[in-house]
């Protein structure tokens, strides 16, 4: 119980510090380029343990595409509208925002694979996050800032677009391990985020202490660590009770900005956010306790 205790904290204090971290990056790579290199190493670090536990690679057609989806909308499109929208928002309303990941996914769930069954308590939960968020952009209606707005809808977009990413290896399904994925997910995923750069972005590396460690940060701890302690959890408790860091990361994500960067938001900001991140809590725990009671 120690172990899954520390595994569950681990992973709210990473994910909620890496969205500080990203922003540190930009002194060192332009945005794209910052997260192709991060998930590129990430792939290289993955690359020796795949190869000495012989694990399976894709065999067949729907496996590879799974593999792409994963890499092009997972690591590649997904990561690559965060990192250009946080070049305009501070870095805990970006977690903020993303918060509403797990409504994307009930919402396309419910729509695609007709396997969310919505309870009053979460739909109660995702009209309560929505509303959050609707306080969130509602702040821009004084003193209009084109950038800031824009970088929060790319956000959103974000967590639209990775929702749709689980939701079609979820449909295809597959056998893969997660290291074979995150392998090649990453792999794929940091080409895309190369193309995309070299196609947008002046590559002008400026190479900082900040910079640097914080790349280091992403690549070994924000995306070969976590991942790994994530699907370790994933076997030892309910994806359920997992889905809860959903409402932890972003409370980690303002300390940090706060505490490391001087982030201080708006009154509007910070109401919102509390609105929407009791709406995904209260959507989570209407899972939970369905789970409690088929338990009982």
């Amino acid at each position: 119980m120690l172990k899954i205790t520390l595994g569950f904290l681990a992973i709210c204090t990473i994910w909620g510090t890496t969205w500080l971290a990203i922003t540190w990056g930009y002194e060192t790579f332009p945005p794209l380029l910052g997260s192709s290199v991060r998930f590129l190493l990430a792939s290289l670090i993955y690359l020796p343990w795949v190869t000495y536990r012989r694990e399976r690679f894709p065999e067949n057609r729907r496996e590879w595409q799974v593999v792409l989806v994963l890499g092009i909308l997972g690591f590649g499109l997904a990561y690559g509208l965060v990192y250009i929208g946080q070049q305009y928002i501070p870095s805990a309303l970006s977690s903020i925002l993303f918060s509403t990941y797990p409504f994307w996914v009930a919402i396309g769930s419910y729509a695609v694979l007709k396997e969310t069954r919505f309870t009053v308590v979460k739909v109660a939960g995702i009209i309560i996050g929505f509303i959050g968020i609707l306080l969130i952009f509602g702040h821009q209606l004084t003193g209009f800032d084109p950038g800031y707005f824009a970088g929060m809808v790319l956000i959103v977009v974000s967590a639209a677009v990775q929702a749709l990413n689980l939701i079609l290896i979820r449909k295809w399904g597959i056998n893969l391990s997660a290291s074979v994925l995150n392998f090649l997910g990453m792999g794929f995923g940091g080409l895309f985020l190369l193309v995309w750069s070299f196609l947008t972005e002046t590559w002008q590396v400026n190479l900082t202490a900040a910079g640097l460690l914080s790349t280091f940060y992403l690549t070994v701890v924000g995306s070969v660590i976590v991942f790994g302690i994530y699907w370790w959890l994933l076997s030892q408790v309910q994806a359920v009770t997992l889905s809860l860091s959903a409402f932890l990361t972003p409370v980690v994500a303002v300390v940090a900005g706060y505490l490391f960067a001087g982030e201080v938001l708006s009154f509007w900001v910070y109401l919102g956010g509390l609105v929407a991140i009791s709406g995904v809590l209260l959507y989570n725990l209407g899972d939970l306790l369905t789970g409690i009671q088929k338990r009982k």
